[in-house]
């Protein structure tokens, strides 16, 4: 097939852990259980659990502290679980050339674009999240 060992031989492998942050939209990440990521070339996949106390500010929830900075126009939508929360539906999703996740939930209605979640909408709880982007 032509191929060879060293054309597909892996030269970009790293693995390590990372820190959640409250990049916006309040609140407090209060315990770290896990935050681990792994980046293979451009493709990085990280997972976190996390304990959240509850904010009340209005604004947009973001989780800042990505390992590395996602790529320009590149959005990466994946699920996210929290334990206490006012909508159904939401999802993590990278935000292009920055290093935070921003969180949405589904409008349940086709003349309406999805709606950005806000720190108020979030209960205090655990936070489970896996995501994979390119950098």
């Amino acid at each position: 097939n032509g191929d060879t060992a060293a054309a597909n031989a892996l030269d970009d492998y790293e693995e390590g852990t990372w820190t959640p942050t409250v990049h916006a939209g309040g609140g407090t990440i209060s315990t770290i259980y896990r935050a681990t990521y792994r980046k293979i070339g451009k493709l990085v996949h990280i997972q976190a659990y996390l304990n959240y106390s509850a904010g009340s500010s209005g604004d947009a929830f973001q989780m800042g502290g990505l390992p590395f900075t996602v790529q320009a126009n590149h959005y990466a939508p994946q699920t996210v679980d929290f334990q206490r929360i006012d909508h159904i539906g939401a999802y993590s999703r990278t935000h292009s050339n920055n290093t935070f996740l921003e969180f949405l939930y589904p409008s349940g209605n086709v003349n309406s674009d999805r709606i950005t979640l806000k720190g108020n909408d979030i209960g205090s709880g655990y936070l489970i999240l896996a995501t994979t982007y390119m950098v």
